[in-house]
């Protein structure tokens, strides 16, 4: 059986407004250990892994008809830097990225809507009765159903930001998802429901259910969009907290 880390890279300038459309299936690897994943990133400029916060028209953008945009199979696997978009979703509730194995990390992605929506409804990340995902510093918005949907047990959700979902942070498990320095605002319904946040004191909302309420202010919630806080933000800009992962 092959074994190692398998990685998969996206690099180079995309033409703004270009998208690739098929659909991603992370299956067949038989991923059991750090030692032994799959790693698929995008290198198309540095600040991608690092901060999603804003959108460049040239950035790879990973666009299908219908979701799941990506479905990850394997454990231990890695996706870090993707933008992900769905068109149309086919069903009432259609993920984005959904992860149907343990010990799956997604980090520093950028999931959005694109056009259409009118069949169903957006899930942004989501694991479904799988345990110890960790899904941290993503920028989500506009999913009209949840931007993370967390049922598995003994998760971690920390630095995301999550703006104008149904739901913010959807654990519906009895609170086994840890939520830690997340920042969600203009949920619909509300920002954080049943997430543990036990012994945390960093998670941002604006309805009361998270940690510390207000309204923080983003550099741009128009196209093209921004979501990294403003310089007059003085809700959320100083708070600093920077678990181990």
């Amino acid at each position: 059986a092959l074994s190692g880390v398998l990685e998969g890279k996206i690099s180079g300038t995309w033409t703004a407004g270009a998208t690739d459309t098929v659909q991603v299936n992370v299956t067949g690897y038989t991923g059991n250990s750090t030692a032994n994943r799959v790693w698929i990133y995008c290198a198309t400029d540095g600040a991608a892994h690092d901060n999603p916060g804003n959108l460049p028209g040239t950035h790879y953008r990973l666009s299908p008809a219908s979701g799941p945009a990506i479905t990850i199979s394997e454990e231990y696997t890695i996706l870090q830097g993707l933008w992900v978009q769905l068109r149309d979703p086919s069903t009432y509730t259609t993920y984005v990225i959904n992860s149907s194995a343990a010990d799956v990390t997604v980090r520093d992605c950028v999931v959005f809507p694109g056009v259409g929506g009118s069949n169903g409804a957006w899930r942004g990340i989501a694991n479904v009765f799988v345990a110890n995902n960790k899904f941290f510093n993503n920028v989500i918005f506009g999913c009209s159903d949840n931007g993370i949907w967390a049922i598995g047990g003994n998760g971690m959700m920390w630095n995301n930001t999550i703006i104008r979902c149904n739901y913010g942070i959807n654990s519906n498990n009895t609170n086994q998802t840890q939520g830690i320095n997340n920042l969600v605002q203009e949920s619909v319904t509300t920002d954080y429901f049943q997430v543990d946040l036990a012994g945390t004191a960093t998670n941002v909302d604006d309805d009361g259910s998270g940690d510390i309420t207000g309204n923080v202010a983003f550099v741009s919630e128009v196209s093209p969009f921004d979501y990294h806080l403003a310089s007059s933000d003085t809700v959320a800009i100083d708070l600093k907290l920077d678990p181990s992962y």
